[in-house]
């Protein structure tokens, strides 16, 4: 549905007018998403960007580094699963963000839900941090459910605000 030739014109226009580019890579199109704002790769499509095999955090480091310098982006943000989350930002500040899935029933729509919360949340003007924080909240609460599910804002809220406070 997105070519990299329309990719190619919709980021720099986005980039002209201060509009984030939020990607969910796919392995096969990885190298199309140069420029784009920020990325929200699993532990296996890092690797695949990158190159590199990933056995252990240090290696996380090196490879979203990596793809951050070859892919020109602004911000990485990894999921990793029962780990959480790594953000990955412009000022090359790593902020790791433990998961608060209570139960993992189906991870279907996990990604999904990170790419979406997250470009919500930045949207509507959280920072980076704030908005990778909501999203892993947002994936804990779906991988709860089995099949593909969603989260209501109201739920949403009501457990962001018992994480987090406030």
């Amino acid at each position: 549905m997105v070519s990299k030739k329309l990719i190619n014109q919709l980021v720099p226009l986005a980039r002209q007018n201060s509009i984030p580019v939020c990607v969910d890579p796919k392995e096969r199109n990885f190298s199309h998403y140069k420029n784009v704002s920020v990325i929200t790769p699993n532990i296996k499509e890092l690797s695949f960007g990158a190159g590199i095999k990933i056995e252990n955090y240090e290696h996380i480091i090196q490879a979203a580094r990596k793809v951050k310098a070859l892919l020109g982006c602004d911000m990485i943000l990894v999921t990793r699963g029962e780990h959480g989350m790594s953000l990955f930002t412009k000022d090359n500040t790593t902020t790791d963000i433990p998961t608060t899935a209570k139960a993992v029933y189906d991870v279907t729509g996990a990604g999904d839900t990170v790419i979406a919360c997250f470009t919500l949340a930045l949207a509507s003007g959280a920072s980076p941090k704030e908005a990778a924080i909501i999203a892993n909240i947002a994936a804990g609460l779906v991988v709860a459910e089995v099949g593909a599910a969603s989260v209501s804002w109201e739920r949403l809220y009501k457990v962001c605000r018992e994480e987090i406070g406030g």
